[in-house]
């Protein structure tokens, strides 16, 4: 599978005008279909057009490739969507009925943008004096805030599996902390998740195929099991993050890179991102700092006196260390380890995998199966990251046992259940 092979190196253009070449063959790339729906494809196949025929969007992103040099291709593309999409997406639910400041704000979203020349409104959005300036300092200013509730399926079962029922979370680089939220806030009426479908690769699958999955009944039943489990809680969670959630700006530049076109269709993914965004949650602080910094925790427990005395069990890094350099990477997770108690878990879900050495090796292509879970035992520290669950992409719906977790299983006679409870 992915996971167990060293990745082989990977040419990454130094120049930006290379750069910004190998962004554009990656546009194609998710122009013919690789992207995840027939909306950003038609998006991707609109970006090839423009630019050809649009110097001044040419000439914004290769601004945007010359101030961050340390965006991948994938990752730009990506950006330059989510950018795109911030000016057209409608307002919050509460807002769908009521009238537009700004024209181009599509109520019908995402409806007829299947085809390039449904983007024609937001790139003359983009063309507007105001739309030109948020496009630009989207693009250099701003990270991508990867805030997708349903990941926190994946934290959950991951939590049990190594024996925490009551988790003090820390979660470096949390965006607006709405994967956090959801694993606090679940339950079968207002906050729920989507079924996950456990299983293995159908074999005789190739790398570069796609790679079905082969659904296995008691595990699918047993992760399910454990994410509905209302015996695990979480008692605390401080997420540390560069931007501040509440601020209304910041608020709709992550509901812009949180869904996928598709997703605005359906009322209650709508509805859920709503109720997130605007969820109060007693046990949950955070707290505005840069997360690989070493002087971070020391900082934190200046501005947060329990965390003298008490330490977190639970460390998470949810889709935020990919956008570090690797010395910053490096130093998240030594934060994470000062900060935690001597039996927590250090969590990593990022498109991620491991040399037989140990280190970690970023994707710089995200397609299918390149999203993984590692797992730092600390009660077990020769163990190394172990590698928990393989997933098939960022919403978490379809994930296999990793090769530690599958080893766990056979000692204990295929059950999920692992390890001694930690409180």
């Amino acid at each position: 599978m992915a996971t167990e092979h060293t990745p082989e190196s990977v040419h990454i253009p130094q120049s930006p005008a290379e750069r910004l070449e190998a962004v554009r063959a990656e546009m194609r790339e998710l122009g013919a279909g690789q992207a995840p729906d027939v909306y950003m494809q038609a998006f991707y196949q609109r970006c090839d057009i423009e630019f050809d025929t649009n110097p001044t969007f040419r000439q914004v992103v290769l601004q945007y490739l010359e101030q961050v040099p340390s965006d991948e291709p994938t990752h730009a593309a990506n950006k330059i969507f989510r950018a795109v999409q911030f000016e057209v997406i409608p307002e919050d639910p509460a807002e769908q009925n009521e009238a537009y400041d700004n024209g181009f704000r599509d109520p019908n979203y995402p409806h007829g943008r299947d085809v390039p020349s449904g983007w024609d409104d937001a790139f003359e959005a983009i063309q507007t004096p105001v739309g030109h300036l948020l496009f630009k300092q989207n693009l250099i200013l701003n990270r991508l805030q990867s805030n997708v509730a349903w990941r926190g399926s994946l934290l959950r079962a991951t939590a049990q599996l190594y024996g925490i029922l009551k988790a003090k979370i820390y979660s470096g680089g949390c965006s607006a902390g709405e994967v956090e939220k959801l694993m606090v806030l679940f339950d079968d009426d207002k906050f729920t998740y989507p079924d996950v479908t456990v299983g293995a690769h159908v074999s005789g699958q190739s790398e570069s195929e796609e790679r079905p999955i082969l659904p296995d009944p008691q595990l699918t039943e047993e992760y399910n099991r454990l994410v509905r489990n209302r015996k695990f809680k979480v008692s605390r969670i401080l997420g540390v993050d560069l931007l501040p959630p509440n601020n209304p700006e910041a608020r709709s530049w992550i509901r812009s890179c949180s869904l996928r076109p598709s997703e605005f269709e359906d009322q209650a993914n709508r509805t859920l991102e709503h109720q997130l965004a605007t969820a109060e949650l007693p046990n949950m602080e955070f707290y505005g700092a840069s997360f690989t910094k070493p002087e971070h925790p020391q900082q934190l427990r200046r501005n947060y006196p329990r965390w003298r005395r008490d330490r977190f069990n639970m460390a998470v890094f949810s889709m935020s260390l990919y956008q570090c350099k690797e010395e910053e990477r490096d130093q998240a997770v030594e934060v994470a380890n000062e900060l935690t108690s001597d039996d927590a878990i250090i969590v990593i879900f990022d498109v991620v995998q491991l040399d037989p050495n140990q280190k970690m090796h970023f994707a710089s292509k995200w397609r299918d199966w390149d999203f993984n879970v590692y797992v730092l035992d600390k009660s077990k520290p020769d163990a190394g990251l172990q590698h928990v669950f393989n997933v098939r992409e960022g919403r978490a719906r379809e994930v296999i046992p990793g090769a530690d977790l599958r080893r766990k299983l056979a000692e204990h006679a295929g059950h999920l259940a692992i390890g001694m409870m930690r409180d």
